[in-house]
């Protein structure tokens, strides 16, 4: 009996060891797994941070004819709506960030353009995300509205900066019906992308 009790004692003693060392490759396989998923997302973000900074530093060359000086297409924009959507806020901000201060050493230096570029971008994607959450605004409404908060952001900057609220009135109106189309070409864009690519298989 005392020998039975034994043998069930080691048999289970071993069951307890084989499940142990079971978990063990089971964590060391998921870490291995999570360490390669977040390598590729590391890979995939500075990708898009190298095509948002040429696609930026590319734009300021495209001459517009239009009376109103700092339009832009907004090309850069196309990269932050979709890492917006595929990655969120946190990781669409630092590409925002880090491609307008790279982009600006790059150009023009870190001046007033660089002022106005941040606070345009902050105020694009914390309305952009949180138009993003409500589930109620496709990829170009998103788009759109982000277009026309990133020049209400420049010129609030703008105004402060120089004193003066005439900007809101001679300046801004037109500002925003030129990001409205600004803002569909780029969501139009980045809508097709995202449709097309899935970014997280990569």
């Amino acid at each position: 009996m005392r020998r039975f009790i034994n043998l069930e004692i080691t048999g289970k003693k071993e069951n307890c060891d084989e499940i142990l060392k079971n978990d063990k490759i089971f964590e060391k396989e998921k870490n291995i797994v999570e360490s390669d998923q977040e390598l590729r997302k590391a890979l995939l973000i500075s990708v898009f941070l190298s095509l948002s900074i040429i696609l930026q530093i590319a734009e300021s060359f495209i001459f517009i004819p239009l009376f109103l000086p700092g339009i832009k297409l907004g090309l850069a924009n196309i990269v932050t709506v979709i890492v917006l959507y595929v990655y969120g806020i946190k990781e669409a901000g630092k590409i925002g960030i880090m491609r307008i201060f790279i982009a600006g050493i790059l150009r023009n230096g870190l001046g007033m353009n660089f002022m106005f570029s941040l606070a345009g971008i902050l105020c694009s994607l914390i309305v952009s995300s949180f138009l993003k959450k409500t589930g109620k605004f496709s990829v170009m409404g998103v788009s759109i509205a982000g277009a026309n908060f990133h020049m209400i952001g420049q010129i609030i900057v703008a105004s402060a900066i120089y004193r003066t609220n005439l900007l809101y009135v001679s300046y801004l109106p037109y500002m925003l019906l030129i990001s409205l189309f600004t803002g569909m070409l780029t969501g139009y864009f980045a809508e097709k992308i995202l449709e097309r690519v899935d970014f997280k298989s990569f």
